[in-house]
C-alpha cells in the first residue's frame, strides 16, 4: 500500500469514533434497542506489515510471497 492509501484506511477507520448503533452486528437487536449502542473511545490503526505466506515470518513489500496486514486497535 502506498502512504496515501494507508492514511485513508486510517482516516476510514477513525470515521468510528463516538457513539453509533451497530444493531446489524447484534444477533436480534433492533437499530431502536439501546443495546446496540457502542462508544468507541480510541481506534488505532497502524502497524503496516508484510508476512510471507509461505514461512509465515515477517517480510518486506518486496517479497514476492508477502501478504500485507494492518493492526487494528478498538
Amino acid at each position: 500500500m502506498s502512504k496515501e492509501e494507508k492514511e485513508a484506511v486510517t482516516r476510514y477507520f477513525t470515521s468510528y469514533l463516538g457513539t453509533k448503533k451497530y444493531h446489524n452486528y447484534t444477533k436480534e437487536v433492533k437499530s431502536s434497542d439501546m443495546a446496540a449502542c457502542r462508544y468507541m473511545m480510541d481506534l488505532k490503526c497502524d502497524e503496516f506489515m508484510y508476512v510471507n505466506q509461505d514461512t509465515f515470518e515477517i517480510s518486506t513489500a518486496e517479497d514476492p510471497k508477502a501478504l500485507e496486514f494492518i493492526h487494528f486497535y478498538l
